[in-house]
């Protein structure tokens, strides 16, 4: 096994020296603080874009203080080709210094001059693209991550910014484009604004405004926004991330629905609030108003809309309780429409439920609008993995999926350059308690021909496609309701009842931006914070007696996925070797063939070329330190290039 493992990697090394010749160098650096004194050398937004005396180009000048180096660059590399994807680009600069930018957004030049010693002076230049904002550069972090404990300041508003470098830093180039909502109807609430800027350093695509009452009109609900002002354009949901097509300015529309009157509704007062307890309208369209007669709408009891003829329920941002049954037999309820934070759980009863909707047999759409702005280290890489994704919607891709053994277990740069830059890839490794039909249901909806779905999963019930979402599920979801638009929720057992549950979690402080997001990943999706052994050595004794709990499920997504011209490809998670001495090779052996046994899963790795050393591991049996990710991603970049080679691709 070794001498294949040998062979293997020389492939991929091979290859990638041969791709090297013919492509750019995506690969990642790690962003770090630390800080250099700054000199800007031009003021205000329309300084010239060069300084100094040499051109820019390419070559050498020798000046009186020592040699002067000079390079200009444009994404990473050359000007970029139309279909080069404009990606986040992280530029290494001299000996010290890394970019970071979106060069969908601008053009970037940048002049090194070797001084005396270590010091350089480092020049940069920024060309702003048509309709998109320069917010200034920034050191250490992006603006879009200042808060009021940790500000984060301009260093330069100029497009021009010299500064000297003697030791590693990293700057932003921040960069915004802008979202207008057009009322549609409705008006501005007091000191509100029809437009904001969104941070495009770490995004390519916008979360929108959340039902913050900015917009508002006297009898209607907002339930969403679209593209269109008819509602026949994108949907996106309050909070929701809204494809925008690498345009710096989208306009997107209130969506408004009149609520429903007070005369259709049989209800119960209580103090000040109201159970709805009965419903005697016929409008394809239920409304649950905020309040009723001056009394704010809290409950909705079993049975108030039983065997009702709507095809949509908006349900109030107020109701914090909707009763099993209460929609019970509503057969043509198609789609039904949510708020966050209120619906929480009461002692043992849940929020709302699948219950709550029985016999809805048509029920396929869960809208879901954003109250709280609520995101976590953990939320803002998953943001990012969706926001790659729906970007590379019509790019090749090579999506990742496993527990948190995938996050912490890939270094993608690697694969991007073993690859020859060929595939956008997306690493959605979160966490073992959500279930992987959740990736698969997403993947599905965005593959193309000749993409990729690489699975590597922990040994668990969720990782291994569970129709249970799991008690994380909502946690790794709250920077993003819309993607419930991409998934059948169908297949899911709990999906109501779990978000009722997340529901009741949800704290009313630890407000974070949209467009922020945590340093320690990298646009990948890959955890790039340092990670060292603290000595611990885990047993796998039992793990992979764990089978698919939803195997139907599973394979009908895999159908779906080859059917579109994707692969799906098989890897095993990342092993502690002293942890493997107890697991039996027939063991092995029978947990991947009941993965291959799945139509259209392909095994691509041998399972002794992913046992590691004790050491290339630190917090969990599943969890790598940063030179275990490099080495695992080594053997899984040979194992893909071999697959590919022998399907000719």
């Amino acid at each position: 096994m070794k001498i294949k493992r040998i062979l293997a990697f020389m492939m991929a090394v091979m290859t990638a020296f041969a791709l090297a010749s013919c492509t750019k160098d995506p690969s990642e650096t790690t962003a770090s603080s630390g800080g250099a004194e700054t000199t800007e050398t031009a003021t205000g937004t329309d300084a010239p874009e060069t300084t100094g005396t040499a051109p820019i180009g390419s070559g050498e000048q020798t000046t009186a203080s020592g040699t002067s180096e000079t390079t200009s660059s444009s994404g990473g590399g050359e000007v970029p080709s139309p279909d080069a994807g404009l990606d986040i680009e992280y530029m290494q600069i001299g000996d010290y210094v890394t970019l970071v930018y979106n060069a969908a957004t601008c053009e970037v030049e940048y002049e090194v001059e070797r001084g005396l010693g270590s010091r350089q002076t480092v020049t940069l230049m920024a060309k702003m693209k048509d309709g998109f904002l320069f917010d200034g550069w920034s050191q250490g972090d992006a603006l879009a991550n200042a808060t009021a404990a940790k500000p984060v300041n301009a260093v330069s508003k100029a497009l021009t910014y010299s500064f000297e470098a003697s030791y590693e830093t990293t700057i932003y180039l921040n960069t915004s484009m802008t979202l207008v909502y057009d009322l549609n109807g409705g008006a501005l609430s007091s000191g509100a604004s029809d437009r904001e800027a969104f941070s495009l350093v770490f995004y390519h695509n916008p979360s929108t405004r959340i039902e913050d009452g900015s917009f508002c009109r006297d009898g209607y609900t907002l339930v969403g926004y679209n593209t269109k002002p008819d509602g026949t354009g994108e949907d996106v949901s309050l909070g929701g991330r809204a494809q925008a097509d690498g345009a710096p300015t989208l306009t997107l529309y209130c969506m408004w629905e009149q609520n429903t009157p007070e005369s259709d509704f049989a209800y119960e007062v209580s103090g000040n609030t109201v159970t709805i307890t009965g419903y005697t309208g016929t409008a394809q369209t239920v409304v649950i108003p905020e309040s009723i007669g001056g009394h704010t709408v809290k409950k909705i009891a079993k049975g108030a809309f039983s065997n009702g003829t709507m095809k949509k329920a908006v349900i109030a941002k107020t109701v914090s309780l909707v009763e099993e049954g209460a929609f019970d037999g509503c057969a043509g309820l198609e789609t039904v429409v949510l708020y966050d934070g209120a619906l929480r759980t009461a002692g043992s009863t849940y929020g709302i439920c699948e219950e709550s909707f029985s016999g809805c047999s048509r029920l396929a759409n869960i809208r879901i609008n954003t109250v709280y702005t609520l995101t976590d280290t953990w939320q803002s890489y998953t943001a990012t993995s969706l926001d790659r994704l729906i970007w590379a919607a019509d790019k090749k891709k090579l999506i990742i999926i496993g527990g948190s053994g995938a996050h912490y277990g890939f270094d993608c740069g690697i694969l991007d350059e073993a690859l020859g830059g060929e595939y956008e890839i997306i690493n959605f490794g979160e966490n073992a308690n959500i279930t992987s039909l959740l990736y698969f249901d997403l993947a599905e909806d965005f593959i193309q021909q000749g993409d990729i779905v690489l699975w590597a999963p922990e040994p668990g019930g969720y990782t291994l496609g569970s129709a249970s979402c799991g008690y994380r599920f909502w946690d790794f979801r709250k920077s993003d309701y819309d993607f419930l638009k991409y998934i059948d929720i169908s297949l899911y057992s709990d999906l109501l009842s779990t978000f009722s549950d997340y529901c009741a979690s949800l704290p009313l402080s630890r407000f974070k931006s949209f467009d922020a997001m945590t340093l320690s990943t990298n646009k990948y999706g890959d955890d790039v914070s340092a990670r060292y052994w603290n000595g611990q050595r885990f047993s796998y004794s039992g793990s992979f007696s764990a089978r698919p709990s939803a195997g139907e499920a599973l394979s009908a997504l895999v159908s779906k996925i080859t059917e579109k011209g994707g692969s799906v490809y098989f890897s095993f998670a990342a092993m502690q070797r002293s942890g493997m001495e107890s697991v039996s090779e027939s063991e092995m052996l029978a947990y991947e063939q009941s993965l291959t046994s799945i139509p259209g899963i392909i095994s691509i790795s041998d399972y002794q070329d992913c046992i590691y050393d004790d050491e290339l591991f630190y917090d969990s049996a599943w969890h790598m330190v940063n030179e275990g990710a490099k080495e695992r991603t080594e053997q899984v970049a040979a194992d893909l290039l071999i697959q590919l080679a022998k399907e000719g691709k």
